[in-house]
């Protein structure tokens, strides 16, 4: 089996980096921990027209976060939400302003 270099550092936390760097700490926010209640979601789709219809996703901004969102699924909106941050969101290309 190979053997295992030493630990790498996260710079998110804080840490110097291999160039002597010392970042910010990023804070992270608690999603889940947050209640939504019954917020209105808005449908956001994708074109994809199969055999059940089209395939959509509905979003609505997490209360009290600033740019946070939670994700359903439009066909099945009692399955739960996926939480993302508005960064995370645009990082795959989901407009959300």
């Amino acid at each position: 089996m190979a053997e295992l270099g030493p630990p790498r550092r996260n710079p998110a936390l804080g840490k110097s980096t291999s160039s002597g760097v010392r970042r910010e700490e990023i804070p992270v926010r608690d999603l889940y921990g947050r209640q939504l209640g019954d917020l209105p979601f808005a449908k956001v789709c994708g074109g994809n027209d199969g055999e059940q219809g089209e395939s959509c996703v509905e979003i609505a901004p997490i209360p009290g976060v600033e740019d946070a969102f939670a994700l359903r699924d439009s066909k099945n909106p009692g399955a739960g939400t996926l939480r993302f941050t508005g960064a995370e969101l645009r990082a795959a290309g989901v407009t959300t302003a």
